[in-house]
């Protein structure tokens, strides 16, 4: 396997757990999901974002605080800790 396959499986199975990790997030807490996916997939800033779902700014990065941490925690033991 090259160097360039290994790296492609890697990244899929990283591209996977984090899919996991924001799926369980959505039935956890779906703004949350929703902020990360604005702000993180998307392009938006925080602030944006925080605009697109109607929440104030302070909200919005309290909630953005959350979402980092608990996937976080969802990608650190490697097969997430459920809700």
């Amino acid at each position: 396997m090259t160097q360039t396959e290994t790296l492609d499986v890697f990244l899929s199975g990283v591209r996977e757990k984090v899919d996991e990790a924001l799926e369980r997030l959505t039935h956890h807490d779906p703004k949350a999901a929703q902020l990360v996916k604005l702000h993180c997939f998307a392009g938006l800033t925080v602030e944006q974002a925080a605009a697109a779902l109607g929440l104030s700014r302070t909200n919005a990065y309290r909630l953005w605080t959350f979402a980092r941490a608990w996937l976080h925690s969802q990608l650190a033991d490697g097969q997430g800790a459920g809700s």
